[in-house]
């Protein structure tokens, strides 16, 4: 069975730094979400993750894709490659380090 997400909930992992696990797209994965917020081409809100599984890397995901979420521990810290300012992010909701400069200035 498969258990949407709420923004609220999002936003409280957010804001705790807390690392989860969820399915997307018939995928086990496990995350850090660093930045909610809403796309520029359809303004669906999307999070910007660093996942650690399956595959390691930046990823941005659709929010209402997001499903049967739970804690998996604690993030790391602020990642030396993370940039506050994503191109695909339009408008910012909720950010995991927000007094964190933009890499490279």
């Amino acid at each position: 069975m498969h258990f949407p997400v709420s923004l609220s909930e999002i936003r409280h992992v957010i804001r705790r730094r807390k690392r989860v696990r969820f399915r997307y797209l018939r995928q086990e994965v496990t995350a850090d979400f660093y930045i909610l917020g809403q796309a520029w081409k359809t303004s669906a809100y999307v999070v910007h993750a660093w996942c650690v599984e399956p595959e390691e890397g930046w990823r941005l995901l659709r929010y209402a894709m997001i499903q049967n979420m739970e804690s998996a521990g604690e993030m790391e810290g602020p990642r030396p490659d993370f940039d506050p300012y994503h191109r695909d992010i339009q408008i910012i909701d909720t950010l995991a380090y927000p007094g964190l400069p933009r890499r490279g200035a």
